[in-house]
């Protein structure tokens, strides 16, 4: 029992570590536009990645990507 809530804690901790959100770039943009662009990215898939599949989705549309997921 107590080895299955320790898994159930790792788990709910690695979905916690996962959702956080990029800092991008979106100067000269419309609001609409980076909005739009990014409920694309977010829709577009990508739950196990190493690296943040919104951020590489926005640098795709060519925005600039002033921090990633990695916290720094």
């Amino acid at each position: 029992m107590i080895r299955l809530l320790a898994f159930a804690g790792l788990v709910l901790l690695a979905g916690c570590a996962s959702s956080r959100e990029p800092l991008i770039d979106h100067m000269g943009v419309s609001d609409a536009k980076y909005n739009g662009d990014l409920a694309d990215c977010r829709g577009s898939g990508g739950f196990f990645s190493l690296s943040s599949p919104v951020a590489d989705c926005m640098k795709g549309k060519g925005y600039k990507v002033l921090m990633g997921d990695s916290g720094l």
